[in-house]
């Protein structure tokens, strides 16, 4: 497949799992400027939605057999050394009694077969492997079998007794309001500590199937109903080994028959087809597990069995995160990749779920990583190819018709004509600006020159053989010509980096694991090579640059009378657009957000200046700087006053540098960067940007204590000026 066609599947795949309404947006958005691309795949996309779900599946699988009524016994009746004493529960192949063990005196539980005339050999040796499997498992996180054997036509086997309940019950109970049932043996669902208590759980499960797997046996009911939770500890354990699949003894289940609980089970149970039925269908059935307990809901729900399977097969349920707010960014993560419809995109292996679980229960970073949207859309293809193939024939005719008819695209005009920039070879890289990465580089010409261009952002580099510019701008009016402005100038490399780091290429860490937003999830990250001002700038910095340029506005705090003593304190009360005149006057551009990242947490991703581990709550101390009280006011003389009285000279106070070297990464002023602000319009959907925010780094000496480390991020609207907001420039180390 070429790969144009390769990126209309993508896009297409990608908008379908999108709510209806946000879809075309998504897709028009994914175009850009491709007028052809934007009628393919808008038709593509449109007869995708217009064919039935019917046609596109083979249809759901034929009911189950109805199970026999449980045997005929009375409490007291004893099976060899256990009496019975009461019924404890049903399930899809017999009764669990409550017995004693005579000669050791100890409660157990025991399993009867519901035998009758529809129970077949089948059956029979079904439930006898089910203690024989259990019995292989010395693990404390699987019940114990102790026993098997027969009584007449009743089937039975002995295992450990679990005081408490199951997963069900306990579901059962915490959906109720508190008062009303039975007490709960985990934390209530509202209580802070549930979610990753539940965690915990489900990661103590994890163990023990991996601990099975390890032995050829999968368990292939993995539900609430097969989770003992102890009342005494609060510990897991998996019992009903009934469908358990034995490498050793495979033939007992056929491949094709489909087992396990409606609700629970895997896309490969609900087929009903030849396929092979591996350890990953417990992790699939583990993640429906999880994903219930964190958001007492189940994935998928139907009015019929039927329903609920087709369900499974062709539809992503929404994010654990939309039904329950306080689910952690990077549990819902896990829980969508253990629920993944192909088991190659599953975890391989449960332990390695249970120790992505205890990462998050810790508070640290999981290596599992989001599915991005080309993955997404190339598993929508897989499960709708035939969708794809019936719109193919009508595509190819839209598709040469939008190839041969008039395009309008959207454009707009540079201009590089200020005359101190003549001769500069001018070009540009388009960015994008939700990951701020640039494609390649494209020449327009030696200045004075135009380029009209799609709208969009770009990242515009006027080189001499002096040294280079980087320029970056966002194209987003129709028709209009936009100037660079005449503050922009080329200066020689050594003038620029005087004052400036050195930051190497390579990865680091990212954004913060306690973000909501997506796009600032803690996350390995690549950033090229780069220098970065090993301080803010200055009053004094500002001042020339204001001096000769005429550059207005001037900051509305300064007073009239000036003191050269102020000097050296960190600018502030500038907006975005004024920070990044600054930076494009002194030959250097506005600190990425990645960047700052980079330069300041260093590739060990810490937290302050010093180290990961230490005392958060004592940064502002250790900096030696006094809370100073925000000031919510218009009034500059205020603002001033304020602001005196929390800043510092820039390169003060060195015991608080970075591991790179900068000065104040925490302190003195939020620094503007160049990187706008991007999110999700909706839980899960396609991350966009807003023109109209940016992002700010690092705490002002006015913030709260629990914003003085290196992973916060703070947004505001670009043309806002506050006494906090300041500037730290950089400068790519190639153009």
């Amino acid at each position: 497949m070429s790969a144009r066609w390769e990126r209309i599947r993508e896009i297409v795949g990608a908008a379908i799992e999108l709510p209806p309404e946000e879809r075309h947006a998504f897709a028009r958005a994914e175009c850009g400027d491709d007028a052809a691309l934007w009628v393919a795949v808008e038709s593509l996309l449109r007869q995708a939605e217009d064919i039935s779900e019917d046609f596109l599946e083979p249809p759901p699988p034929p009911p189950l057999a109805p199970r026999p009524a449980p045997p005929p016994v009375d409490d007291g009746m004893r099976l060899g050394d256990f009496v019975l004493l009461r019924e404890l529960g049903r399930g899809g192949m017999g009764v669990v009694y409550l017995a004693r063990q005579e000669s050791l005196g100890r409660e157990v539980a025991v399993k009867l077969l519901a035998n009758g005339p529809g129970t077949s050999a089948t059956d029979i040796a079904r439930f006898h492997r089910e203690s024989r499997a259990a019995a292989q498992l010395g693990h404390e996180g699987i019940a114990q079998v102790y026993m098997d054997g027969r009584h007449g036509d009743i089937h039975w086997f002995a295992m450990e007794y679990v005081r408490g309940h199951d997963l069900a019950t306990e579901l059962e109970r915490q959906r109720r309001a508190p008062g009303t049932g039975d007490e709960t043996i985990l934390p209530r669902h509202d209580d802070p500590g549930y979610v990753l208590r539940v965690a915990g759980i489900v990661a103590a499960v994890a163990d023990a199937l991996a601990y099975a797997h390890r032995r050829g046996l999968v368990h292939r009911d993995v539900k609430p109903q097969n989770l003992l939770l102890d009342a005494a500890s609060g510990r897991v354990k998996i019992a009903d080994f009934g469908l358990v699949h034995d490498s050793a003894q495979e033939q007992l289940t056929r491949r094709s028959e489909v087992l396990g609980t409606w609700h629970y089970m895997s896309p490969e149970q609900a087929r009903v087809r030849s396929e092979t039925i591996d350890h990953r269908t417990d992790i699939y059935s583990l993640g429906v597990v999880l994903y219930e307990l964190l958001t007492l809901q189940r994935p998928f729900e139907g009015s019929t069995g039927f329903e609920v399977v087709a369900k499974i097969r062709d539809q992503e349920p929404p994010s654990p995160r939309v039904r329950n707010r306080s689910v952690p960014p990077d549990l819902a993560v896990l829980c969508a990749k253990a629920m993944a419809k192909e088991p190659e995109r599953r975890f391989d292996d449960a332990a390695v779920l249970a120790e992505e679980l205890r990462r998050v229960i810790e508070g640290r970073p999981i290596e599992t990583r989001r599915p991005t949207a080309g993955e997404r859309a190339a598993r929508w293809a897989r499960r709708h190819r035939r969708a794809i193939g019936v719109a193919a024939a009508l595509l190819a005719a839209l598709w040469l018709g939008a190839t041969l008819a008039p395009r309008h695209v959207p454009q707009a005009t540079m201009t590089f004509r200020e005359p101190h920039l003549a001769g500069a070879r001018v070009s540009y890289r388009i960015l994008d600006s939700v990951t701020w990465t640039f494609g390649e580089r494209q020449d327009i010409g030696v200045a004075p020159c135009d380029v009209t261009l799609p709208l969009g952002d770009y990242r515009f580099v006027l080189q001499t053989d002096e040294g280079f510019a980087e320029l970056t701008r966002h194209l987003m009016s129709e028709g209009r010509v936009y100037d660079i402005g005449d503050h922009v100038r080329i200066r020689s490399d050594n003038e620029v980096r005087d004052g400036m780091v050195a930051i190497s290429s390579g990865e680091f860490w990212f954004g913060s694991r306690s973000a909501s937003n997506p796009d600032h999830q803690l996350r390995r990250q690549r950033v090229d090579a780069f220098w970065v001002g090993e301080a803010e700038v200055t009053n004094g910095q500002y001042r020339a640059f204001l001096r000769d340029t005429g550059y207005q506005p001037w900051p509305a705090m300064w007073p009239e009378e000036w003191d050269p003593t102020w000097d050296n304190l960190p600018v502030a009360d500038v907006g975005q657009a004024d920070a990044r005149a600054y930076a494009e006057w002194a030959g250097k551009r506005l600190v990425s957000d990645r960047e700052w990242a980079k330069a300041g947490r260093g590739e060990a991703g810490w937290l302050t200046p010093w180290q990961q581990d230490v005392d958060l709550d004592g940064t502002r101390e250790r900096l030696g700087l006094g809370r100073v009280p925000h000031v919510d006011t218009d009034d500059p003389a205020a603002k001033w006053a304020t602001y005196l009285a929390g800043v510092e000279p820039v390169r003060s106070r060195p015991e608080g540098r970075s591991a790179a070297g900068l000065f104040y990464m925490l302190g003195n002023v939020c620094e503007w960067t160049e990187t706008l602000y991007s999110r999700p319009e909706a839980e899960d959907g396609p991350i966009t940007t807003d023109r109209g925010l940016a992002r700010l780094k690092g705490a002002a000496f006015s913030d709260d204590e629990g914003y003085w480390r290196l992973d916060k991020m703070f947004m505001a609207p670009i043309d806002v000026r506050e006494y906090r907001f300041g500037i730290r420039c950089a400068k790519s180390a190639r153009p």
